[in-house]
């Protein structure tokens, strides 16, 4: 159960030059979601979403709260502050408590054209960040291609985990058969190859797999 409100929001510091006034956002007062417990390490959410789309089922329950008080009232965060590209990444060594990074301005929006090794791939996605994927394969696996011809992928930054689809299950059983049960050896595991709006992507081993005890 949420109720609509409004704030002021700055990223980064107070000094900072994102900053919006009137931001619309959604406060949780009651829920049964485990991870929002007295122990998170988080106090909200926000939404990286398509820089000027709100789904639409959100946009007209903002729309509704508002009852005519503000004209952008269903705009993005990211709309208001005029960012269209923006960057984020997930630090690999330092275990659960690792940092993140989320950056945002000039110098990332110039990297594609700036930083050897940086590409563009095609948005194709009406909401969500979706491009279009055309192969998945592990060089010498005899296993069907679950993009054919294609299908969409979501890069998502609400997570470092990969998720699949039911067609991909001949690939990630094979893949799974190659790991050793105390993962000793994933340094030896194949790549992951991806063609990616008309990109070639690979993912070494250390990517899609991971070590965790269990409880």
């Amino acid at each position: 159960l949420s109720d609509l409100g409004y704030d002021s929001v700055w990223v980064g510091g107070p000094d900072s030059p994102y900053h919006v006034n009137n931001m619309t956002f959604w406060e949780i007062v009651d829920h049964d979601i485990a991870v929002l417990n007295e122990k998170s390490k988080f106090a909200g959410i926000v939404g990286l979403c398509h820089p000027n789309v709100v789904p639409p089922a959100f946009a007209a329950a903002v729309n509704e709260g508002t009852q005519g008080r503000l004209t952008d009232s269903g705009d993005t965060l990211m709309h208001r502050l005029h960012i269209d590209a923006f960057s984020f990444c997930f630090s690999r060594s330092g275990g659960a408590e690792a940092p993140g990074w989320f950056s945002l301005g000039p110098s990332i929006a110039a990297m594609p054209w700036t930083v050897p090794g940086f590409v563009t791939i095609p948005v194709v996605g009406k909401v969500h960040w979706g491009v279009q994927m055309t192969n998945v394969f592990v060089t010498g696996m005899n296993v069907s291609n679950p993009c054919n011809p294609s299908c969409g992928a979501i890069i998502d930054s609400g997570t470092s985990l990969i998720a699949a689809p039911p067609s991909a299950k001949g690939l990630i059983d094979s893949l799974k058969r190659m790991v050793n049960p105390d993962c000793s050896n994933i340094g030896s595991l194949p790549m992951l190859r991806f063609t990616v709006g008309g990109v070639n992507i690979e993912l070494p081993p250390q990517a899609y797999v991971m070590k965790a005890s269990l409880p």
